[in-house]
């Protein structure tokens, strides 16, 4: 079978062809060829051949909804997760608890799946507990916390405890990731910065652990 010079697939006498608006029409011709010693038996005898209508003014154009694609399909709507991170103080002093209080929220129209948040705190910190308002969270650094499902326009809270084990500065990273194909990936990070400050008392204690005798008044 041929359209329009290009040749196309067909079988039994039919085939499929697409038409669009702008291409309206195609003409196509079907080329029966004989093969030797094979016999064709004709076609029962028909009556007048139906009259061909004549051709219709096109329909008006009617706008429709635009398509509904699966979450994850290219081109679709998808979540949007975005990540806040904070410190309850800013300038901790050696050997104390800092609380950090991480938010994922997802921003996008539709639901982010199998959830997941990571926060690496570097080696400086001690991890002493993890909670979250959905899913659960390990207790070892680094951290992964498994939130599930977050639905559209909702967000989840987890509130992490360190223990700062050396002076300067320190730097909290935490990211956040879905099997769901998102929109935008730049703001699945966020980072929550303190400086640790020298405590007299507890690296005063670290030198007298040294000396057996100065060993009970720490």
């Amino acid at each position: 079978m041929s359209c329009d010079g290009k040749l196309l697939p067909f079988a039994q006498g039919r085939a499929l062809v697409r038409l669009t608006e702008a291409n309206p029409q195609l003409d196509c011709t079907f080329t029966n060829r004989r093969t030797p010693g094979v016999t064709v038996t004709p076609p029962p005898p028909t009556t007048a051949p139906t009259p061909i209508p004549a051709p219709q003014p096109p329909l008006p154009t009617v706008p429709t909804a635009p398509p509904v694609y699966p979450a994850g399909t290219p081109g679709a709507a998808g979540p949007n997760l975005t990540i806040t991170k904070s410190a309850s103080t800013r300038t901790p002093r050696l050997g104390d608890v800092v609380t950090y209080r991480i938010r994922v929220k997802n921003t996008g129209p539709v639901a982010a799946t199998d959830v997941v948040l990571g926060d690496k705190p570097g080696a400086h910190a001690q991890l002493v507990s993890a909670r979250t308002t959905a899913g659960d969270c390990g207790q070892q650094l680094p951290l992964l916390c498994r939130l599930g499902t977050v639905n559209a326009g909702a967000s989840e809270t987890i509130g992490v405890r360190l223990r700062v084990t050396a002076t300067g500065p320190l730097h909290n990273v935490a990211m956040v990731g879905s099997s769901s194909n998102e929109t935008s990936l730049v703001d699945n990070i966020a980072v929550a910065g303190v400086f640790v400050r020298h405590n007299p008392r507890v690296e005063g204690c670290a030198s007298a652990a040294q000396r057996p005798r100065a060993r009970a008044a720490c």
